[in-house]
């Protein structure tokens, strides 16, 4: 599955990074086995953008972060860590039931284009 944003900005107004959720909702009609219990993510571009968090939505409408992510605690509450110059993602976790998954990103490279700053973010492959 192929996920992927362009944003562009005027170079006159000196964005330097942009910020984005990407909404991936699993089909629950083409499969018997509606459980996961690994992701793998594979960024694109490869090593450009950072990965901010990463939720999934269960079978009841509720909200909650994959529980390997990496988290810090900060003001006694639990905050995810940004994985910066992301590549290949793996991550593994006790089996759910996942309806939808909100990855969200921040990308902090961009390149010239007809006097705009052109970002580019998302991914190659998102695969459960």
């Amino acid at each position: 599955m192929l996920e992927a944003r362009q944003s562009e900005k005027n170079e006159n107004e000196c964005v330097t990074e942009v910020y984005g959720i990407i909404h991936v909702t699993i089909p629950q009609d083409i499969s018997n086995n509606i459980y996961t219990n690994t992701l793998l993510l594979h960024p694109s571009p490869e090593y450009s953008m950072s990965v901010l968090d990463i939720q999934y939505k269960d079978q009841n409408g509720e909200c909650r972060r994959i529980e390997t992510y990496p988290t810090k605690q900060v003001d006694n509450k639990e905050v995810p860590v940004e994985i910066t110059e992301a590549g290949k993602l793996v991550f593994t976790f006790p089996k759910r039931k996942i309806t939808e998954l909100q990855i969200k990103v921040k990308q902090p490279y961009w390149f010239r284009h007809d006097n705009k700053r052109v970002f580019l973010y998302g991914f190659q492959d998102i695969v459960e």
